[in-house]
């Protein structure tokens, strides 16, 4: 009888399952091996490191907690549940700890420093964050100037990664719709681009959205930029319904639709360019605002968005 032999450390990855939701570590868990050989892989890169606990936040999945466990195990250390000073019921009496942070999905760099820049806001003194992995990383990353040690198991040069697929039942033929798409999946990663549509009224916008180097940009944008554009139209519906009132009684003569809507124009592409200045400057103040880690790397440059919209505002004549 033979034994097989251990399977390489690296072959953890390929039970890995990326899928729109996130990191599944469902199969990884699963597999004793896998979950072997990745405490091993990680011990082997931290080994001039010493941590005395394995930290995961506090509301993590069931999948990583048991990930951590496992490599806590391996190592022979503990675990730390990472809460914030407000949550902790007890941090007045926490011993120092040397803390190696464990995360299961980081978008990019600027993600990586961000989540350990939070991290470490969360693990009070005298307790110390010493070291920092992701099971994942969506981008491929550098760094030669953290200061910390840090560990990405898998990045897109890696070894092959299962895409996750949703089984659907099957369904008749239907007729044709019109559709739209801007949310894709390619070169084993979510695609970087966002739609957004709106009607308000008589108002409406259409916008398409085109990331780069990452989806933290073109998120944001999403999120905001199509909600300035409504709040200054509702606006200026407000102050020119004022103007209306203060004026009614001082028989001013109403401008013809024509012309109304003429000048209603000019001021919407001014509304319009105000809104993405605004946003941009928000954008800018987010990206600056992850602190000295974050800016000491100079990565959080890399992120960006185009933005194409179309208002419509008023009713066509």
């Amino acid at each position: 009888m033979s034994r097989k032999r251990a399977k390489d450390a690296a072959n953890w990855a390929a039970l890995l399952r990326l899928t729109p939701c996130g990191l599944n570590l469902t199969k990884l868990i699963a597999s004793s091996d896998g979950v072997k050989a990745f405490s091993t892989q990680l011990q082997r890169h931290f080994d001039g490191t010493k941590f005395t606990h394995v930290g995961v936040g506090w509301d993590t999945s069931p999948q990583l907690l048991a990930l951590a466990g496992a490599l806590a195990m391996h190592c022979d250390c503990g675990i730390s549940l990472l809460r914030t000073e407000t949550q902790s019921r007890d941090a007045g009496d926490a011993s120092a700890m040397s803390v190696l942070v464990l995360v299961d999905l980081v978008e990019n760099g600027d993600d990586l420093l961000a989540t350990l820049h939070r991290a470490s806001q969360n693990v009070a003194a005298p307790s110390a964050v010493v070291g920092f992995a992701a099971v994942c990383a969506k981008e491929e990353i550098a760094f030669d100037d953290l200061n910390v040690p840090w560990y990405c198991g898998w990045t897109p040069k890696g070894a092959k990664m299962e895409v996750a697929t949703s089984v659907s039942s099957i369904r008749q033929l239907e007729k044709y719709r019109l559709r739209h798409c801007t949310t894709s999946y390619e070169g084993n990663q979510l695609g970087e681009d966002r739609s957004e549509h709106w009607v308000d009224g008589d108002v409406a916008m259409y916008a398409v959205y085109d990331g780069h180097g990452g989806d933290i940009a073109v998120n944001f944008i999403h999120d905001t930029l199509g909600r300035l554009v409504q709040d200054a139209l509702h606006l200026r519906q407000h102050d020119t319904a004022t103007n209306e009132h203060d004026f009614k009684d001082n028989a001013v003569v109403v401008p013809s639709k024509r012309k109304a809507s003429s000048s209603c124009q000019s001021s919407t592409k001014e509304l319009l360019r105000q809104s993405y200045l605004e946003c941009d400057q928000l954008l800018k103040d987010k990206l600056t605002a992850y602190g000295p880690t974050v800016k000491a790397s100079r990565g959080y440059c890399n992120t960006g968005s185009c933005a194409v919209t179309a208002v419509f505002d008023g009713i066509a004549p």
